[in-house]
């Protein structure tokens, strides 16, 4: 459009009202000039400036907005780049980003941080007009209270008319009104035209709009693999989301494919919910969980089930000392998260969001259980390592426990040996180990035992933070000896240098005893 038009158009504007100007200018004028208009927007290099004289062509058909979630400034350009193509790949339409011309140092736009996205639209299926449907998406800061607002904005906009408004309908025994009486070509296409913007109209909801982003954001963030830490905090988002998309609106809204649903998880343990969390994020790859780093860094997880990805957040509740908050995030692909499944091991049916929602939550369970158990076996652990030979810190009760939740492994698999040698079946050597064993217990290299029911004695080796028991039967014989360890012997790959240095101390101690007995 050149310049010149825009300035007397600008002109005009400023002197008369529309409504003036309608009365004055010929429909040839306005047509003309729409069409003008539509062909400007095909152009690469267009201007913002040149985009609100579009507009001010076009008609408003519908305005929606929506609240940004709680996010970084940032994030609402990101929203609007999310919502563009979500529609023009849907509507198979055109993006339109147009330049920003400043002035004097400072931007015509008002938006200068989230500059404003258009989508174009042709309807087709009209004879007697040329319609185009224009989408414009923005954001700003409300003046009151500071939050960021989008907002979506459906204009359309007229080309030259070719039919006369008082032309009768072809087919008239096709298009009546209510009374029988043939509908005229304008009437029906004004119709069409009508039913077209609304069908269009109908998946512009920005609120759903928004809860896909922010699950997006979500699973953009949980997503990498390879790490135990995640550089950016999600609860924020997914309590926000929580209060923002209750899951009453989530149930009604039958569009969504994904849904969020929360849950306070009770727990009874010795320990409060805030020291299981801080035990659990100090022993990450034991449990198979991420930590959101953070002032508010929560625990999550990402499983499989229902042939989906299934996030689930937890952190320790505010107000209840012995509970979780409990987040979980799923979606489906083409089936509604309603929709009734059957589990052929249980005679009842469950929807698949209880489904995965039951799964989540039993694996929670899990952890905060075992994390239960491991931070006793370790409290109780800490306890015996810091007594003394004359003292032991902890009762016998509590000493039988730590070792039941203790990982053992047998020293027959490990040193055969010294497994020949302690294993004496047919009592060839005849070796008295009740004998040995308080021996050892005198000796000061081993500093630190202890021994319980007079069969079953504990030494610790502090340098390799292991435990060795040995277990004797009733014909006080070697029954058992086995090496208890905190972590799964399996996962630490020290383990075995470990374990052969303590082989290797028992070996020589009770060779040089067994020499100093002939």
């Amino acid at each position: 459009i050149h310049p010149t038009i825009l300035k007397v158009y600008h002109f005009l504007l400023k002197e008369f009202s529309s409504s003036v100007l309608r009365q004055r200018f010929t429909l040839n004028i306005f047509y003309s000039l729409s069409n003008k208009c539509i062909l400007a927007m095909r152009e690469k290099d267009l201007s913002i400036t040149t985009m609100d004289f579009i507009l001010s062509r076009a008609t408003l058909f519908r305005s929606f907005s929506s609240q940004l979630l709680m996010l970084q400034e940032d994030q609402a350009k990101i929203f609007l780049e999310f919502c563009a193509k979500k529609i023009a790949t849907k509507h198979n339409g055109d993006i339109i980003r147009p330049k920003v011309i400043s002035v004097a140092g400072r931007d015509r736009e008002n938006f200068l941080k989230c500059p404003r996205i258009f989508i174009r639209k042709d309807l087709v299926g009209l004879r007697s007009s040329r319609a185009v449907v224009v989408v414009e998406l923005a954001a700003s800061n409300h003046l009151l209270s500071g939050k960021c607002i989008c907002y979506c904005r459906v204009w359309l906009l007229l080309s030259s008319h070719e039919i006369k408004s008082g032309s009768v309908n072809a087919h008239p025994t096709k298009h009546r009104n209510k009374k029988g009486t043939p509908l005229k070509v304008c009437e029906i296409e004004s119709s069409m035209l009508g039913n077209l913007v609304t069908d269009f109209c109908e998946d512009l909801n920005l609120e759903s709009k928004m809860f896909d982003f922010g699950v997006q954001l979500i699973e953009d963030t949980m997503r990498p693999k390879g790490r135990d830490i995640c550089k950016r905090d999600v609860m924020p988002l997914v309590k926000d989301m929580k209060l923002r998309f209750p899951l009453s609106w989530q149930t009604r809204t039958l569009s969504l494919g994904k849904r969020i649903m929360h849950k306070t998880i009770h727990f009874e343990s010795s320990f409060d919910a805030s020291r299981l969390f801080h035990y659990i994020c100090l022993n990450l790859s034991s449990y198979n969980v991420v930590k959101c780093d953070g002032r508010n860094g929560c625990l999550s997880r990402m499983m499989r089930e229902m042939d989906t990805d299934v996030y689930f957040f937890f952190i320790p509740h505010a107000h209840i000392i012995f509970a979780f908050e409990f987040f979980v995030l799923c979606r489906t692909e083409g089936e509604s998260m309603d929709s009734f499944i059957h589990n052929g091991s249980s005679p009842y049916i469950q929807t698949i969001s209880e489904k995965i929602m039951w799964v989540a939550e039993t694996s929670m369970k899990d952890i905060i259980r075992s994390a239960a158990v491991n931070l006793r076996r370790d409290c109780l652990w800490e306890g015996f390592s810091h007594s003394n030979q004359s003292k032991c810190l902890i009762p016998i009760d509590s000493l039988h426990e730590m070792c039941q939740m203790s990982h053992t492994l047998s020293i027959s698999g490990l040193s055969p040996q010294l497994s020949e040698l302690l294993f004496d079946r047919m009592d060839k050597l005849e070796i008295l180990w009740s004998n040995v064993l308080l021996a050892m217990k005198r000796d000061p290299v081993f500093s630190l035992s202890a021994s319980f029911d007079d069969r079953v004695y504990l030494f610790y080796f502090k340098q390799e933070d292991l435990f060795l028991m040995i277990e004797l039967n009733s014909s006080k014989g070697v029954e058992e000896i086995q090496i208890l360890t905190r972590e799964n012997p399996s996962e630490n790959k020290l383990f075995t240098n470990s374990c052969n240095s303590i082989i290797d101390v028992i070996t020589n101690w009770i060779l040089h005893w067994l020499w100093n007995s002939l």
